[in-house]
């Protein structure tokens, strides 16, 4: 909703400030839509007198590559139209979106930080943790998808319980040409773990065997969804045998 309003009110403005949510008290874009409110009201504060206040408003955040922004979205104002940039109600409801944007964000810290306190009294949470690309948001979540680890016989059972297993060739007369994952499985893990593939291309751990396979995958042209999805397949995998090794 606060997007589709920004579209009225601020149209563009996502492409030079882009909105994250998990951040929201340094977010820069919420801190810009609570000050300007549309860019009507920039244009009739007028270039010098704008500058100057979203220079004050950059100062108040952790982004080091805002300040440098301020004239590219000038421009954007003054080639933009808008449709309800003036309007009273949409102001007000603009606000309401950023605050329930941050109180969200809030709360899901809150129960994400439940969650981690829980996930530290299970045994398989060291090993979790201690693998590239799981951090203190996505380890609990991943845990907490899987549950008992004990409960699957085998890696490739994980993997099915995530919907990341090929449909089988051949199933009475039918005959697959296509084999996709299945995604018959749990969604929020197989995302949490996509996650985790786009942290290890962002890290880059050049002696993590999941990673590693990664590079693999895609030095062999293998698209960028079923690249990650392999890794993911590993990466479950090479889990389950550690977890599983720790019980015993």
């Amino acid at each position: 909703q606060l997007l589709s309003l920004l579209d009225e009110t601020m149209p563009g403005i996502t492409t030079i400030l882009p909105l994250k949510s998990r951040d929201p008290d340094n977010c820069v874009l919420l801190r810009f839509i609570k000050r300007f409110k549309s860019f009507d009201v920039i244009r009739k504060m007028g270039k010098t007198r704008f500058l100057d206040s979203y220079q004050v408003l950059v100062k108040k955040t952790k982004d080091r590559f805002a300040g440098s922004k301020g004239l590219a979205i000038y421009e954007l104002v003054l080639n933009s139209v808008t449709t309800r940039g003036e309007n009273p109600l949409s102001a007000m409801t603009q606000d309401q979106c950023v605050d329930l944007v941050s109180t969200s964000q809030k709360a899901a810290d809150e129960i994400n930080l439940q969650m981690r306190i829980i996930a530290e009294t299970m045994p398989e949470y060291k090993v979790l943790r201690s693998m590239a690309g799981v951090g203190d948001r996505l380890g609990p979540i991943i845990l907490g998808e899987i549950g008992d680890i004990r409960r699957f016989h085998s890696g490739k059972a994980l993997n099915a319980y995530a919907g990341n297993d090929a449909p089988p060739y051949q199933s009475g007369q039918f005959e697959s040409r296509n084999r996709h994952i299945s995604k018959r499985g749990n969604p929020a893990l197989r995302k949490a773990c996509f996650e985790v593939m786009q942290a290890l291309k962002l890290t880059k751990p050049q002696d993590d065997p999941v990673y590693l396979f990664l590079l693999k995958k895609e030095q062999e042209g293998k698209p960028y969804n079923v690249a990650k999805m392999a890794a993911v397949n590993k990466f479950l995998r090479i889990y389950y045998a550690r977890a599983m090794e720790l019980y015993k």
